[in-house]
């Protein structure tokens, strides 16, 4: 008993970590895909304004060593390298935490639509908005708590 439990929670342990390795790569590739945007960004202030597109380049340089950290440490010293940073610099780390939250929102919104969860799996799939539309205005099923209850 003691052994198959040990073994079971060894298999929890190695499926989350790969699970956390895939999404700190996947992480790390969107840092990385963002930095060649302001890099390209940048490109479009130097004729005009040469100074602000040196700027850019330097924050795509910023960018891009995240990406890199992401990339090459594991996931307890990049922990330990944000809270010194956050008791460091509140404020800058406030900004950052914003920032990032604004990039979540649209690296989600990027993620492909209902053509990978339409699998029907366990996985947290979520009806598209074509079945939930496909819905409206049915009635519900007589056995439910919306419909009308028998023997009353």
């Amino acid at each position: 008993m003691k052994e198959s439990t040990r073994e079971l929670a060894s298999d929890a342990t190695d499926r989350m970590r790969a699970a956390v390795a895939d999404q700190k790569l996947a992480g790390a590739d969107y840092v990385g895909n963002f930095a060649e945007i302001v890099r390209r960004a940048s490109r479009e202030f130097d004729g005009e304004m040469p100074q602000a597109g040196q700027y850019i380049r330097k924050a795509a340089e910023q960018i891009n060593g995240v990406s890199d950290a992401l990339r090459s440490r594991d996931l307890s010293a990049l922990v330990d390298d944000v809270q010194h940073f956050a008791r460091q610099q509140p404020a800058a780390f406030f900004g950052a935490a914003v920032l990032a939250g604004f990039a979540a929102v649209r690296f989600f919104k990027s993620a492909p639509e209902s053509g990978s969860r339409s699998g029907g799996g366990a996985q947290g799939s979520y009806p598209s908005d074509a079945s939930v539309s496909g819905q409206i205005g049915r009635s519900p099923p007589k056995n439910s708590a919306a419909g009308p209850v028998a023997g009353m």
